[in-house]
């Protein structure tokens, strides 16, 4: 018990904290757009900043937050291009499945400067989230216990935090849980957060920088602006966004399913080749 009111009590301080500093740049009132587009990054860096302090005062020689992992850029890489490749299936399926408006863009100087934006926006995203949940949360209970109790934290915390948001639906919570799961899978797989971050890169980019979606928070021009005409929840997201479908959820759970199977079939070869090894 003691154990696991220091595990819970250091990453209910870490959240509460992180909680209190972000609420405190958001409440700032700003008409101008430059300022309120510097308050945003200010939000998701201010999330480093109890997670960097609080590992390096107390984990630090204990165990790894990470960021260090072997070949980082080939694993952030590959963790983009599958994050590219999913979240691209499931909005085309979404967006094909209803009626639609699709505009395009003309690229110009205006244009590119915002894609530039969503960038940066969707990194900071990513690298603060995935270093909070997968990378201390997680890291501090696999230490603590193992790395499915990491994962159940890491999940939940992950879950709570995002379902603070407005206009969450039984789907979303749904794919936050499968998210948050598959994201921790590849954490303990992979040994570092490089990969994740990759996926959770270019998933939330393709949204918001290509086609035009969850823009609530992030203002600016995307690649493609897409109107849904017909108000079908299951495959829109509705208010939450397509993340929220039916159909991203069905793609989250084949992801899922897919690394827990290989990860089966990786453990039952290492058991047959140390036998084979041992005759």
């Amino acid at each position: 018990m003691k154990k696991f009111l220091l595990v819970y009590g250091k990453m209910l301080i870490t959240t509460l904290t992180i909680l209190v500093l972000t609420s405190i740049v958001v409440n700032i009132p700003s008409e101008n757009n430059l300022v309120t587009k510097v308050m945003f990054f200010l939000e998701k860096l201010l999330i480093l900043v109890p997670v960097i302090v609080l590992y390096r005062l107390f984990e630090k020689n204990n165990w790894g937050l990470g960021m260090k992992q072997m070949n980082p850029l080939s694993n952030f890489s590959k963790g983009a291009l599958l994050g590219l490749i999913s979240i691209t299936i499931s909005l085309t399926i979404s967006i094909l499945s209803v009626k639609h408006m699709i505009v395009l863009h003309h690229i110009n100087d205006q244009l590119i400067l915002s894609l530039i934006y969503f960038l940066v926006v969707s990194f900071l995203v990513s690298l603060s989230e995935e270093v909070l949940f997968r990378g201390y949360i997680q890291g501090l209970a696999s230490f603590y216990y193992n790395y499915k109790v990491g994962i159940v934290f890491s999940t939940i915390f992950f879950v709570a935090m995002h379902g603070l948001n407005n206009g969450i639906t039984l789907f979303a919570f749904l794919e936050l849980v499968l998210g948050g799961i598959f994201l921790g899978i590849l954490r303990a797989k992979t040994n570092g957060l490089w990969f994740g971050i990759g996926f959770h890169f270019l998933w939330d980019f393709i949204q918001v920088g290509i086609f035009g979606l969850s823009l609530s928070e992030q203002k600016g021009i995307s690649l493609l602006s897409v109107t849904f005409l017909e108000d079908n929840i299951l495959l829109t997201g509705g208010v939450w966004g397509p993340e929220a479908s039916v159909i991203t959820t069905f793609v989250l759970a084949l992801l899922l399913l897919s690394i827990i199977i290989r990860g089966f079939i990786s453990e039952k070869n290492d058991k047959l080749n140390k036998l084979k090894a041992a005759q």
